[in-house]
């Protein structure tokens, strides 16, 4: 499944230490499975409070790729959700090697916090 995956996003040139990944469903994905994640300690963002290395993306999902998706579900408010979220969590854990990131910060950010911003500003 890996190399299928990595043939369809083919190479990327731009390199990044940290990935951000934007809209919740990550951050939703480690809790529900009972993933541990770091502090932020790159920096300080309410929305953004927390952190894991690739090593530990790497881990998580060989685990994750093991563990019954019903037990994951078991975990859950929505357990229907996670029917494709194994497959996002491979798509970001490829792009983060790809793009040589050391950190991964799952964020609750989204394009309404621009554009509430945009909203403050008017």
């Amino acid at each position: 499944m890996y190399s299928y995956v990595d043939n369809l996003i083919g190479d990327l040139e731009t390199k990044a230490d940290i990935l951000i990944l934007a809209g919740g469903d990550h951050l939703y994905w480690y809790n529900n499975a009972r993933y541990d994640l770091l502090d932020n300690t790159l920096y300080k963002d309410d929305n953004q409070k927390y952190m894991l290395t690739r090593d530990m993306s790497d881990t998580y999902d060989k685990d994750a790729l093991v563990t019954s998706l019903d037990k994951i579900r078991e975990n859950s408010d929505n357990p229907l959700w996670f029917d494709g979220s194994r497959a996002m969590k491979v798509i970001t854990n490829l792009i983060s090697h790809k793009v040589d990131a050391k950190y991964i910060v799952p964020t609750k950010i989204n394009m309404e916090e621009g554009l509430k911003e945009l909203l403050i500003l008017r």
